[in-house]
């Protein structure tokens, strides 16, 4: 695995680790930091067979950039402490705000995590062969390897920072820190892996699940000319109630909120490819680009034409590397 942490500055730091994140002794530590004149960041990293933690906490007026790659399968942890981040995994940006969390499992993680100014992130990269090993034993599920959408969950941030006070904890002995690591971490694993509880949604049968679903499929369909909630609710056969109350219950998010989610991810994404803010703007829907740029900036906080100069950049750093 590798991983390059570089602020906007030219200052950046350079890290790698063993395959399997196998350490020498029980334990392998080390800490990094930038020091700029407004602040800096720090980054806090252990690492031990199979598993690989890093505590990151940046206090400055500008935002800062970690890339991880790592060439095997894994599964990635992300956590907000403080302030806000956002991981763009290839063909996803994941938007991370504090006490709230985010997981991805992938075959080849290539990940670009921006840390916005003054926040704190734990990020925990887990190696295959560890999680296979608890599931064996029984502790994950047996199928725990077919999950490799996206998890996100808004109640283990608490667990997180018991591993973040692990971590900055210098009068534990290796031994020590690594067994409370690793427990802390199997304890996320198991909690991510539970299903949600369900008695708190109302009740939907079958046929308003599948009618919620093709809401859904409508929605991510026509992210330029969306429905209105009455043509919606006339297309599936949903009341306004169900529509609402359901798509929000089974999706976890409005159905504008939804719909605001994933513009701001194909615009992104348009942007990274080279199109013009104008061109982008009229692609997911927006007649207006003023509105389209306000837009963005709220949902990334960064300009919509900052972003397609940041590629060209990054593109330049990785050819020079």
């Amino acid at each position: 695995m590798h991983t390059n942490l570089t602020p906007v500055s030219s200052n950046n730091i350079h890290l790698s680790y063993p395959n399997g994140f196998i350490a020498a002794s029980c334990l392998e530590k080390r800490s990094q930091e930038i020091k700029l004149a407004d602040g800096g960041i720090k980054v806090e990293e252990c690492w031990f067979e199979g598993i690989c933690v890093v505590y990151s906490i940046a206090n400055a007026t500008q935002s800062f950039s970690i890339s991880f790659n790592y060439p095997k399968p894994c599964r990635v942890m992300f956590f907000a402490l403080d302030g806000k981040i956002e991981a763009d995994l290839d063909r996803t940006v994941i938007r991370i705000n504090k006490d709230n969390s985010s997981s991805a499992s992938t075959i080849d993680l290539n990940a670009n995590i921006s840390l916005h100014t003054n926040s704190t992130m734990l990020a925990i990269c887990i190696d295959e062969l560890f999680i296979e090993k608890l599931s064996a034993q029984g502790t994950l599920p047996a199928d725990v390897k077919k999950h490799y959408d996206y998890l996100t969950k808004k109640d283990l941030t608490a667990k997180a920072q018991v591993i973040s006070k692990n971590i900055l904890d210098n009068g534990q002995t290796p031994y020590i820190k690594r067994l409370l690591l690793e427990a802390g971490v199997v304890d996320l694993l198991i909690r991510l892996h539970q299903p949600e509880e369900t008695n708190l949604h109302p009740p939907f049968s079958s046929t308003d699940k599948a009618r919620l679903l093709e809401a859904k499929n409508i929605v991510e369909q026509n992210i330029k000319q969306p429905c209105s909630l009455m043509e919606l609710s006339r297309k599936t056969g949903l009341n306004d109630f169900k529509l609402k109350k359901g798509f929000k219950a089974l999706f976890g998010n409005t159905v504008f909120g939804h719909l605001a989610e994933l513009r701001m991810n194909h615009a992104h994404k348009l942007l990274k490819d080279g199109r013009s803010v104008s061109e982008v703007a009229e692609s997911v829907g927006y007649k207006n680009a003023h509105h389209f740029t306000a837009a963005f900036k709220k949902h990334f906080d960064i300009l919509p034409s900052k972003v397609g100069k940041l590629m060209v950049i990054l593109m330049g750093y990785l050819a020079w590397m």
